[in-house]
């Protein structure tokens, strides 16, 4: 992937298109807790975590791979970090109860789907395997 290249504008993408963006039902409905730790993994502008917020949950982080989407989220006060599409380490020192990945797999190569998935269960999800 070309780093240089902004996918925002790519795909004609700014925070104004998410102004109004609520949580959707089908996301309200799986949290149990607002105390539950969850990843948007590939959260991008931060639309889902700002939702996640005014929900009222505690306990929300973001990862995404663009510096720009990053500085973003970081200048609203949402607690993201970049992961490296590469090696997927996790970034924060704790695993999570949640991950969501919305509009996230149509980006990831065929051939990689499977193994990204499992690394991702694996380092971000409580009850994977340890990193």
């Amino acid at each position: 992937m070309d780093h240089n290249i902004d996918y925002f504008k790519l795909r004609n993408v700014s925070f104004e298109n998410y102004a109004n963006f609520k949580l959707p039902k089908w996301i309200e409905q799986e949290i149990t807790s607002k105390d539950l730790f969850i990843l948007d993994y590939g959260c991008g502008l931060g639309q889902l975590l700002n939702a996640l917020r005014d929900f009222g949950c505690k306990n929300i982080y973001g990862v995404d791979i663009d510096d720009k989407a990053i500085a973003f989220c970081k200048k609203k006060g949402l607690a993201v970090e970049k992961v490296n599409q590469e090696n997927l380490l996790n970034p924060f020192h704790f695993k999570f109860d949640v991950v969501i990945m919305s509009h996230v797999l149509e980006h990831i190569p065929k051939d990689q789907i499977i193994s990204t998935l499992t690394c991702i269960k694996d380092r971000f999800l409580k009850g994977g395997v340890k990193s």
